[in-house]
């Protein structure tokens, strides 16, 4: 009895050390490689893809950039980018924006799907279009959401073979969205 009583208290000494909660109440522990929340200065976060590199190049401009390169190359793979939008009052127009965009390139650029998402409270919707420049075809994947007439538009953009791969990264951004 005295060694099992003996053990319980090493282990439990062992999970407060872990957890830093020895004396001191309960503390947030984060992984050394823990995902970026980005916050915007116009009011809306998501979690940035692990192991994607910030780019703030256009961060003047309001915009942020998450790219993933190729290892020995530094070419970008795959990048997810806050994107500027100069009006979209609500939803809806935002929306047909990206929709009017698509069928103004409509013998390069295809929609694949269009819907309505909600992301916790947050209302928004979900464009993917194809690209099909034979050089180079790509994929865009477009949340946008608005608040009080201050418009979101998240992309993600790959190659079209590459798009289930990184199709993960976006949804967890757009799982992840929200205005303050």
């Amino acid at each position: 009895m005295f060694i099992t009583r003996f053990r319980t208290r090493w282990i439990l000494a062992g999970v407060f050390i872990a957890t830093g909660t020895l004396g001191t109440g309960i503390a947030t522990v984060r992984p050394a490689h823990a995902q970026a929340k980005y916050v915007s200065p116009t009011g809306f976060s998501f979690v940035a893809p692990k192991g994607w590199k910030r780019d703030d190049a256009e961060k003047s401009m309001g915009r942020v950039r998450y790219t993933l390169t190729e290892p020995t190359q530094g070419r970008v793979l795959v990048s997810l980018a806050t994107v500027y939008v100069a009006d979209g009052s609500t939803l809806e127009s935002l929306a047909e924006k990206v929709r009017t965009l698509a069928r103004e390139n409509g013998d390069q650029m295809t929609i694949v799907s269009d819907k309505s998402v909600r992301s916790g409270a947050v209302p928004g919707v979900v464009i993917v279009t194809n690209n099909a420049r034979p050089s180079e075809p790509d994929t865009e994947m477009t949340f946008v959401s608005v608040k009080s007439g201050k418009p979101c538009q998240i992309v993600l953009k790959c190659k079209t073979a590459d798009a289930a791969k990184y199709k993960p990264a976006f949804d967890k951004a757009v799982a992840t969205f929200a205005w303050k």
